[in-house]
């Protein structure tokens, strides 16, 4: 991490909303995204019911840790790129794509701004980026249950990236692990779900897949750590 994006980091950390915005903001978001994909996902049948509750509390949750995935995340372009594989994990198990790439030139044409100009996008950019691709994946799950599993899911990596921030010591991961490896580690649970139990079968064999993919990739985050922990008389 640079002296730029450490100062970025540090800001982003100092300025980010209070709690009560935050689930606002994020409630607002996924009555939207509910709101579109409706009648695409059969949102107002009884037996979806579930999947509104679930899309709501999914928003909260990303909603109330985006700003610590923001400081993990803090050097350009980073953040976008762990959107970019929540995106394609999503294309992984929903039956309806077509709309699916539009999303993507959105996302890959925020990554190269962040690029060139070698500044993280402000928060709300990432607020609307998530809503778009979870609307992406409800949209396109078109009322499969399983696909819709696989695309609550998507944003795992930005969930264990921020807890990882939250609640581990700033002194014991590395730039490396927590920017790195961790979202890496995400990256291939969300993947793995997406071909798994998100694509075949019903809800319970992809809410199945989510349970084994959340244990081994928190334990292997967990191994990661104890491994790049500074050892005692050892300057990091």
């Amino acid at each position: 991490m640079t002296p730029t994006t450490a100062a970025t980091s540090s800001a982003t950390a100092s300025t980010a909303p209070p709690h009560w915005r935050r689930w606002l903001v994020a409630v607002a978001v996924g009555c939207v995204v509910a709101w579109q994909s409706w009648d695409a996902s059969s949102l107002g049948d009884p037996s979806h019911r579930w999947a509104l509750v679930a899309l709501v509390a999914v928003a909260v949750v990303l909603g109330e840790l985006l700003p610590d995935a923001l400081v993990a995340l803090a050097d350009p372009g980073r953040l976008t790129a762990v959107l970019v594989v929540s995106l394609a994990a999503i294309y992984g198990c929903v039956p309806e794509t077509d709309h699916i790439p539009v999303v993507a030139l959105v996302l890959v044409a925020g990554f190269v701004i962040e690029l060139a100009t070698r500044r993280t996008m402000p928060i709300a950019w990432f607020v609307a980026s998530l809503g778009l691709v979870m609307w992406a994946g409800m949209f396109g799950a078109t009322g499969r249950e399983r696909a819709i599993v696989g695309t609550l899911f998507a944003p795992w990596p930005i969930v264990l990236v921020a807890l990882t921030e939250r609640l581990v010591p700033r002194r014991r991961p590395s730039g490396r692990v927590s920017g790195l490896v961790i979202p890496a580690i995400a990256g291939i649970a969300v993947l793995v779900v997406a071909r798994t139990g998100a694509l075949h079968g019903e809800r319970h064999s992809a809410l199945v897949s989510v349970g084994y993919a959340t244990g081994a990739s928190v334990l292997a985050v967990m191994l990661c750590l104890v491994i790049a922990r500074p050892r005692a008389g050892v300057s990091p």
